[in-house]
């Protein structure tokens, strides 16, 4: 019985110390998250004039590619280009490196600029080839 009663005794010590060790953490986290809210908040307010909006890299070559191209030709052949640009200039933008993120864009819309060259003159190349097959074969 004795064995039993320490058990039990033990577990709820346990659980106690628990509960408070819990309460305890979410006191630290709660005054954690205050002071950091609070660096934020006059982080932002110092650099106001600093922030800048633009738009996201590829915004224009995924309007155009998405206008000129059909969607299927411009899913599989562009989207994964600018989705990927998209991906380096943000994470170039938040590390605050702002050349770098330059960079990734000239770099982006140099290789959509050589894809769409080389789909057209694929599918140029497609075109002639079928006629000439269909001209030899009558």
């Amino acid at each position: 019985m004795a064995l039993t009663d320490f058990i039990y005794n033990y577990s709820e010590s346990i659980r106690i110390t628990t509960a408070t060790f819990c309460f305890f953490c979410a006191g630290v986290s709660i005054i954690r998250q205050h002071n950091i809210t609070y660096h934020l908040q006059q982080r932002l307010l110092k650099n106001i004039g600093k922030v800048k909006v633009h738009k996201p890299a590829g915004y224009c070559a995924f309007i155009i590619l998405s206008f000129i191209f059909s969607k299927k030709v411009f899913n599989n052949n562009f989207a994964q280009t600018i989705a990927d640009m998209r991906d380096e200039a943000n994470e170039a933008d938040a590390l605050n490196q702002s050349w770098q993120r330059r960079w990734i864009i000239i770099r982006g819309n140099i290789s959509l600029t050589l894809s769409v060259v080389i789909y057209l003159k694929v599918q140029v190349i497609k075109k002639a080839w079928d006629a000439f097959s269909i001209g030899t074969l009558k």
